[in-house]
């Protein structure tokens, strides 16, 4: 019975800690987010930020078409291809 606990305890530890990192790597980059940063949504939509506010990003997602979305709908940022 003790081996299981421990065994169900270590598990539980290790899937908490990979989860804070997770959370902690989405602040950082919710934080990091500027005016001209391409990114993708929750959603799978693609735009370039043109506005931030604490929660909320203005997304331009065509010439002229500028939605609102909270900042929590951003997944990632869509690197620069940079060809030398």
């Amino acid at each position: 019975f003790l081996p299981l606990l421990i065994i169900m305890g270590a598990f539980m530890y290790f899937a908490s800690r990979r989860q804070k990192k997770a959370m902690q790597a989405t602040i950082d980059l919710h934080e990091s987010l500027e005016i001209g940063d391409r990114i993708h949504t929750t959603s799978g939509l693609q735009g370039t930020i043109a506005g931030l506010g604490d929660d909320y990003i203005e997304l331009e997602i065509a010439p002229g078409v500028v939605t609102t979305w909270m900042k929590l709908a951003v997944r990632d940022r869509i690197a620069d291809d940079i060809d030398d």
